[in-house]
């Protein structure tokens, strides 16, 4: 005679019992515990508590009890021993007959659901992996008080109602993440750099890398590539700066773009290559694969840590290649920054594009002379444009709200006393827009001689495609749409 699997009301001893079952537990929050919802959807809401925190609460799996975290351990581990050669769903099946078990409907359809996210899946992490809503997801540490922290586009760090208590279910939980890279994370090895198979970064710590307790960060990968037309539908980027752009980089123009973390450095420089002609042979050296450019011709290059492949190495060998355009990921070290110059220097190809870390266009030429540039060095580079995540406040509300902007588009010039930086646009705060400062000098020659053009001409060009790009941006188009018709006839 079969028995029924019950459910029961969970108590606060219930949970700490589910918790040391799974390794993992979610907290629970009452209603009257909740001021206000911001958002909502199927699997997730943000809620604001009566004490004013910001909740991102999860809603993949339902809460279980102490009987419902036995019975489901039992099956992961029968499956994970003996049967994985079988389905998920037939392994309970056998489980249930063998013990006189029935389960409901509903019962059978969320344990299926959270056996499946943790065989196949990240377990509780697996709606917030693909939550395409959020940047990162980090982990601080363990238990109740240490909960998985995720990073939203709007709303900025909030804490989640997941926490994980057991550091053995944490490494499991990493090593799975990096599985595919043929990497592990242990005590002999307490750090570990992979990238996921769906292109996010994973940085995990152990002790005694991390203090006590584990630690990872994902960097989550946007698989949606934003054309120069939605960076302007957000306000990243104006019309006017973007023609001029547009201009610059089929003048042979090279550039930098700078910025904080997140400040979406690779996003802009990825649409930005919108503008550079298909035709062109494209060479991209990076740690992290994370430009996509819509061009046919492109040769990718990568950095490998383990076979000592630096990122010095790939910028040096690109020069052998013949390139038209050499896009640098992302330069940091001296040796990268020396090897990004020489691109520059080298004149083989019509330009070369990096991204670098620094607040502002004097910042960055500063933090290139100590790392070894030149002054004499530096006027080949001909663009600086800075671009920055930061945080608006509401003064009714006190909501806290993050921006990306472009803050400056500076170009580089030579001086008496070294270079000058001449600023083309820059960022109004007061009015939330990029606006037209000074005249460019260096570039402007660049254009008018590339394309054979008096002033009038010029900005009669300027105005044409500043045109275009309005009507692109009042349409729905993603990159590759763009890039074909930015490609195209422009009338």
């Amino acid at each position: 005679m079969a028995t029924q699997l019950l459910k029961f009301k969970r108590s606060l001893s219930e949970i700490t019992k589910v918790e040391k079952i799974l390794g993992w537990g979610q907290l629970c929050y009452k209603d009257k515990s909740i001021r206000r919802k911001f958002k909502e959807k199927e699997l997730w809401e943000i809620v604001e508590l009566r004490n004013g925190e910001k909740i991102f609460l999860c809603k993949q799996f339902p809460p279980l009890t102490k009987k419902e975290a036995l019975f489901l351990r039992s099956v992961l581990k029968i499956y994970q021993l003996k049967e994985q050669k079988n389905s998920v769903e037939k392994t309970l099946q056998k489980y249930c007959k063998s013990k006189l078990i029935e389960l409901d409907e509903e019962q059978k359809k969320y344990f299926l659901k959270i056996l499946h996210s943790l065989t196949s899946g990240f377990g509780p992490l697996n709606s917030i992996m693909k939550n395409t809503e959020l940047e990162e997801i980090a982990l601080v540490g363990l238990g109740k008080t240490k909960p998985v922290y995720v990073y939203h586009i709007s709303f900025g760090w909030l804490k989640t109602n997941i926490y994980i208590s057991k550091e053995d279910f944490a490494l499991s939980l990493i090593n799975k993440m990096a599985r595919s890279t043929g990497r592990r994370i242990s005590t002999q090895y307490p750090k570990l750099d992979a990238i996921l198979p769906n292109g996010s970064r994973l940085n995990a710590t152990i002790p005694p890398f991390s203090v006590k307790e584990p630690t990872f960060t994902i960097r989550k990968f946007n698989s949606v590539k934003f054309s120069p037309s939605a960076l302007c539908k957000n306000n990243t980027f104006t019309t006017q700066t973007l023609a001029f752009l547009w201009m610059a980089i089929e003048s042979d123009c090279s550039f930098m773009i700078c910025g904080n973390t997140g400040s979406g450095k690779t996003t802009s420089l990825n649409a930005l290559f919108c503008f550079v002609p298909k035709e062109d042979r494209i060479v991209v050296a990076e740690d992290t694969p994370e430009l996509f450019v819509p061009h046919k011709h492109v040769a990718r290059l990568a950095s490998e840590e383990k076979m000592n492949i630096t990122m010095q190495d790939l910028i040096i060998n690109s020069l052998r290649m013949r390139p038209d355009r050499i896009i640098v990921g992302e330069i940091r070290k001296k040796k990268e920054v020396e090897a990004f110059i020489e691109t520059l220097l080298a004149g083989q190809g019509k330009g070369s594009y990096a991204t670098f870390h620094s607040n502002s266009a004097q910042e960055a030429v500063k933090r290139m002379k100590m790392l070894g540039t030149s002054e004499m060095d530096l006027e080949a580079l001909d663009l600086i444009i800075v671009q920055k995540r930061h945080t608006i406040i509401d003064k009714k509300t006190r909501m806290r709200k993050e921006k990306r902007n472009v803050l400056e588009v500076t170009e580089i010039l030579p001086g008496k006393k070294g270079v000058r930086l001449n600023t083309l646009y820059e960022y109004d705060f007061s009015k939330n827009f990029l606006k037209a400062k000074n005249k460019s000098k260096k570039v402007k020659r660049k254009i008018l001689s590339s394309f054979s053009l008096n002033e009038k001409e010029l900005n009669k060009e300027l105005k044409k495609r500043e045109k275009f790009l309005e009507k692109l941006t009042s349409e729905k188009d993603n990159l590759e749409i763009f890039f074909e018709k930015a490609s195209g006839d422009l009338n």
